[in-house]
């Protein structure tokens, strides 16, 4: 289904510039157009690549999630134990020391969460991938060291966002392929314990109260998008815009975020219904064409339900982020 995914990404490359000229500030607007607009436009281009090079795209993303992995447990293992035991005078930010206190695995992205975010559609390639009989030996080796690193590294995120999205997408893309109860048994077993492990190693998941709380926080989020999304629900507030009514809309003492921490909410508060129209045909041409390979199917769920409460769709241009509250 090339042509349809083709013509989707069209329309909302389209409405997204359509955006742009009606943001109040057009450039940062164009900047955020050029960072995300353009990285969907490649989508239709990587569908078309021919075995030889998507075996090439497929071994460089491999080696990416390796060496992310590994810098990941480097992190947790020497790094931040360091960082945690230094005096306050010598600390750049309070906030470094709250990621080196909690051990949360980073990587090379600014937040936990989005590095669970890619790491949850990377392992299921490298799973699928170490499962196959591969024509290089070197590139199974590669697809299970892949998997192994990158395991422990979405592991020590402790991400409950990640975490969810994956074993949820996962049931979902394996439902028409997998209906033994054995599977299903495992599944649930496994769920039960990584939730039940997650929520004893982090306890603001348990005090809905607190001030970081990420259930009581996104429910903030979402709702001061729907003040958005009401001001201008058909023409949008303008591409890359969301942060700015935020700070305007948000209640007293409400966390500062740059995003909605829910795409779809936020392509609707940004560019209006037609964008999230054509956002959702996006999705559905993509879950459409991924449906045939297990691993890819698993792999694009997990993109889709985790950008449901957070916002890995946006990490390359979520640089400047004054306040994180991760899930």
């Amino acid at each position: 289904p090339v042509p349809k995914l083709f013509w989707a990404v069209s329309v909302l490359l389209g409405i997204g510039l359509w955006a742009v000229v009606l943001a109040p500030e057009t450039r940062s607007s164009a900047v955020v157009w050029l960072e995300v607009m353009a990285g969907a436009a490649v989508i239709p281009v990587l569908w078309r690549a021919k075995e030889r090079q998507q075996e090439q795209l497929i071994t460089g993303l491999l080696v990416g999630g390796l060496l992310i992995g590994a810098f990941a447990l480097l992190q947790c293992s020497i790094i931040f134990p360091h960082l945690a035991q230094l005096p306050q005078a010598t600390r750049v930010e309070e906030a470094i020391h709250e990621v080196a206190s909690g051990r949360r695995a980073l990587g090379t992205f600014p937040l936990s969460n989005f590095l669970a975010g890619y790491l949850a559609m990377l392992l299921p390639m490298a799973v699928g991938l170490s499962r196959q009989r591969l024509r290089q030996w070197w590139r199974w080796a590669l697809a299970v060291s892949c998997a192994v690193v990158a395991g422990v590294a979405f592991l020590l995120t402790q991400s409950l966002g990640g975490f969810l999205a994956l074993l949820a997408g996962s049931a979902i893309a394996l439902l028409p392929h997998q209906r033994t109860g054995r599977l299903w048994l495992s599944w649930l077993v496994t769920t039960t314990v990584l939730m039940g492990v997650l929520f004893a190693v982090r306890p603001t998941l348990r005090a809905f109260a607190h001030t970081h709380n990420p259930f009581r926080n996104r429910l903030t989020y979402w709702r001061v998008t729907t003040d958005v999304i009401r001001e201008h629900p058909l023409r949008g507030a303008g591409l890359g815009q969301f942060h700015q009514r935020y700070r305007q809309l948000r209640p007293a003492g409400a966390p500062l975020v740059i995003h909605a921490h829910n795409c779809f909410l936020e392509w609707w508060a940004e560019l209006g219904l037609p964008g999230l129209l054509a956002w959702l045909w996006v999705v559905w041409e993509v879950l459409r064409a991924a449906r045939r390979t297990p691993w890819l199917a698993v792999a694009a769920w997990a993109f889709v339900l985790h950008n449901l409460v957070d916002a890995s769709l946006y990490t390359s241009h979520d640089g400047d982020i004054h306040h994180h509250d991760q899930i």
